[in-house]
């Protein structure tokens, strides 16, 4: 039936995604080379370096490319190098659990329009996820659809707001170089508010039946959503936090 061929279509769209609950304290990490996740990050983000490193291996203008995109968007920085140091290689287990060592690897350095120098790990965390975001664009066979998995567990909420609006300025732009769809699952008001009602869907169960299967319902069809945002008086995120779901959908 109608309802089984679009749930297929769903997994046949989502299948192919690549989830990440993105932590930039751990990008920022020196990585060592290793094949398993050429052109990939782990989950968390571990192994930015080395995927960087995959793309200037695979074709130094598309990383020039990514460099010039980086600089444009934080003018601070002239440049972003890849260089050998000693790094940290994952062993995991079949649980997906994980060990660490050391040995040599790739890490990443910028390099100020002053002259200085910086290793990730003391980078700003916008700096660090939006480089990461730059460098799964510029894959040479980047992914079509990007699982963020709360974003606000990993950034402080005033870079939060600075990769969202940075994240946004790059999708519209019409140089060619694709973006790949990027769904953001959040419980925070606050990044809520960095949207607008189109763009965000509601989860949740009806308040009467806890047992009844999640249902999505786009912001866009809260009646009256735009009035109550017109004033200014209240941003997106405080009226999802202050509003039941009933409330904000004008349900009886």
């Amino acid at each position: 039936n109608l309802s089984e061929q679009l749930l297929k279509a769903a997994a046949e769209t989502v299948k192919p995604a690549q989830k990440y609950a993105l932590d930039a304290n751990v990008m920022g990490v020196p990585a060592a080379i290793d094949p398993a996740r050429k052109f990939r990050l782990d989950p968390d983000g571990f192994g930015l370096a080395t995927l960087l490193d995959d793309i200037l291996g695979y074709d130094p203008e598309r990383f020039i490319g990514l460099r010039t995109d980086f600089c444009r968007f934080f003018p601070q920085f002239q440049n972003v190098r890849i260089e050998t140091e000693n790094a940290l290689r994952r062993h995991y287990a079949q649980d997906g659990r994980h060990q660490s060592s050391g040995e040599v690897g790739k890490g990443i350095c910028f390099e100020t329009r002053l002259g200085a120098r910086i290793r990730a790990r003391q980078a700003s965390d916008g700096a660090i996820l939006f480089l990461a975001f730059l460098a799964l664009a510029y894959v040479p066979t980047p992914p079509t659809l990007l699982l963020i998995e709360e974003p606000e567990n990993g950034i402080y909420p005033k870079r939060l707001g600075e990769v969202i609006r940075l994240l946004k300025n790059l999708a519209q732009r019409s140089d060619g170089v694709g973006i790949p769809q990027i769904i953001i699952s959040t419980h925070s008001p606050y990044v809520v508010s960095f949207f607008e009602p189109e763009e965000v869907t509601f989860l949740g169960r009806p308040a009467d039946d806890a047992d009844a299967p999640v249902r999505a319902r786009p912001l866009r069809d809260a009646p009256h959503i735009h009035d109550r945002l017109a004033g200014g008086e209240f941003y997106l995120g405080e009226l999802w936090y202050n509003l039941t779901e009933e409330e904000l959908f004008g349900d009886s």
